[in-house]
């Protein structure tokens, strides 16, 4: 019992400062290593939204849209309400025109979350 859930309070915990120092790192330029700080959170957390969102953003200014919109897509399979996922998929889709990476469900959501 405790000490389950003192184990996934330690990853967890562990897994949100990993994407703080990915983030800032992000911020200073230094994609490589924001990038090995993400995989890494993938590597504790493979369902993790943010670190995946996070990838994509890095891949979007490496200039890789197409990779970026992969993995913006592949955050909201993981976590479909992650609003920092969906709103990146829409800006890529438009600064693009790639909407066929989009799909059509991902669409409408974008679109109601743009109303909203």
């Amino acid at each position: 019992g405790r000490d389950g859930r003192r184990v996934a309070m330690t990853v967890e915990r562990r897994t949100r400062k990993l994407l703080e120092w990915g983030e800032e790192r992000f911020s200073r330029g230094d994609l490589r290593g924001a990038v090995l700080l993400f995989e890494r959170v993938l590597e504790l957390d493979e369902a993790n939204s943010g670190a995946l969102n996070d990838l994509g953003a890095v891949r979007w200014q490496q200039g890789d849209p197409v990779a970026a919109m992969k993995i913006f897509r592949d955050a909201l399979r993981v976590d479909p309400e992650d609003p920092n996922a969906l709103e990146n998929l829409g800006r890529a889709a438009e600064s693009t025109g790639r909407l066929d990476l989009v799909g059509p469900e991902l669409l409408e959501k974008l679109r109601h979350a743009r109303k909203d």
